[in-house]
């Protein structure tokens, strides 16, 4: 089962994906962005989109491998938010785009359940992410609005730490019955 936690940045997911991850004692997958060596949000490019591309698929295809319950801090989904918003910016390159598309096409049937966390907590910059709230809300609008296209189960998660994993426990385990 491959389980990804989804929304804008300085929203929660990383802390959601590790207390999921270290509940139900599953494998984590850590977000990918964080480790990037290449630029990334608006000074990002084709490379940078590139190497976070490749850096999920084979965290994903190999964990998935080896362990039966993964939880990914990020899907496909999430990085598409942030193509769409370079390719807007000229900052991406068309083929590039087109590429992409065609991967989360194929690529976005993998995963079992989407946990997205909306922003209702303080935005808080880091050295990868802004704390620029114009920035954050738009990702969260492209990723909504991708949300709403796809055909894989997803629910929105809310409050505490413990009450988005309870959440996330409780519509696991709605999937594996179905």
């Amino acid at each position: 089962m491959l389980i990804a936690v989804v929304g804008a940045q300085g929203t929660g997911k990383t802390t959601l994906a590790t207390a999921l991850a270290r509940d139900i004692g599953a494998r984590l997958i850590d977000e990918g962005a964080r480790i990037c060596p290449y630029p990334i949000n608006d000074n990002g490019g084709d490379k940078a989109q590139a190497w976070i591309l490749s850096y999920q698929i084979v965290q994903e295809d190999e964990a998935e491998s080896k362990y039966p319950v993964v939880v990914s801090d990020r899907a496909i989904l999430d990085q598409a938010a942030y193509v769409e918003r370079l390719y807007e910016m000229d900052k991406v390159s068309e083929s590039f785009k087109r590429f992409f598309e065609g991967v989360y096409a194929k690529r976005m049937c993998n995963y079992d359940l989407l946990l997205y966390v909306p922003p209702e907590i303080e935005l808080v910059g880091d050295d990868k992410r802004p704390d620029d709230k114009a920035f954050q809300m738009d990702i969260d609008d492209r990723i909504r609005s991708r949300l709403n296209d796809i055909q894989v189960p997803w629910v929105t998660v809310r409050g505490t730490v413990a009450e988005r994993v309870g959440t996330a426990k409780t519509v696991m385990s709605r999937v594996v019955m179905s």
